[in-house]
């Protein structure tokens, strides 16, 4: 069983010659030292091989229990955003995935109906009932279009930052779907409102499940645009910048090769790490325009 908070993951520090955590797993029967109704708790995450996986938040136990837990399981919490950067990518899918629905289950407590309380059905992956009028309500999800941008020639990529990122961290343009957009419209209108450039062509990409801050579906594009002369939101950014293929490049293997020194101050390009989505359209551009192998 996963050790996931809402705010922290529990990890076990691999012993073999990699560079990533593992997800600490254990039987449920084994924290209910700590947890007595954790079963009513837990949501799952998946089944292989009749194995049972779920996520837990143990955010209400004191700092003494939670020590007395990472001591049981041989783990430490560490914070959930920086657990992306150490655990493998199918990992990081499910600590996303137990962190959006553990989310859905602590802040959806009410039938918006009725006002009755509202009762966990099938371990938070199915739906929650109202215990009076027996209407039903499921885990949401936001659609998010996400967007690489790049000049025409694709010879630089436009990325962004925001100041909650870690130090050098730069990312793609990126904001909500509003009701009654398209995807394409939305792109156009992001990228005009955030870095004052009028997209000329729209590409997608694919799509990715992301928890931050909550339940989100990233719909990952590619856009170009015919301008290098960006006037930057400082509502939102906090900087913007173009990019050659070769900082792009060194980015990507940079957080591949050493994820922990991402959080340190650095004047270093950083990207998201392997399993975001940014990850993957900014390799997709090398790859597919710069020769170059990662």
């Amino acid at each position: 069983m996963p050790g996931c908070t809402l705010l922290k993951v529990l990890v076990t520090m691999n012993t073999k010659a990699t560079s990533h955590a593992l997800f600490s797993q254990y039987r449920l029967q084994g924290l209910t030292k700590f947890l007595p109704d954790l079963a009513e708790q837990a949501v799952l995450l998946q089944v292989v091989r009749e194995k049972c996986l779920f996520a837990l938040d143990v955010t209400s136990l004191s700092e003494n229990i939670q020590n007395q837990i990472e001591k049981k399981l041989n783990g430490k919490f560490i914070n959930l955003r920086k657990s992306l950067f150490t655990l493998s990518a199918e990992e990081s899918v499910l600590v996303s995935q137990g962190k959006s629905l553990l989310s859905w289950v602590k802040s959806n407590c009410f039938c918006p109906t009725c006002g009755g309380e509202l009762v966990l059905r099938g371990a938070g992956r199915a739906h929650k009932e109202c215990g009076s009028c027996k209407s039903v309500q499921y885990p949401t999800i936001s659609p998010v279009g996400i967007v690489l941008v790049t000049d025409i020639a694709h010879t630089n990529a436009l990325l962004v930052r925001q100041p909650v990122h870690p130090p050098g961290m730069y990312t793609c343009i990126a904001g909500f779907v509003e009701v009654g957009e398209s995807v394409e419209e939305n792109i156009k209108r992001e990228v005009a409102e955030e870095v004052g450039l009028e997209v000329v062509d729209i590409k997608y990409f694919g799509s990715q499940h992301w928890a931050f801050p909550a339940s989100r579906l990233m719909i990952g594009c590619l856009a170009t645009v015919s301008e290098h002369q960006f006037s930057l939101d400082r509502s939102e950014l906090e900087d913007a910048a173009w990019f050659t293929p070769q900082e792009v490049r060194g980015a990507l293997n940079r957080v591949s090769k050493s994820r922990e020194s991402v959080f340190s101050e650095s004047k270093e390009l950083w990207v998201p790490p392997r399993g975001a989505i940014a990850h993957t359209l900014l390799k997709h551009w090398i790859a597919t325009h710069h020769s170059d192998k990662l």
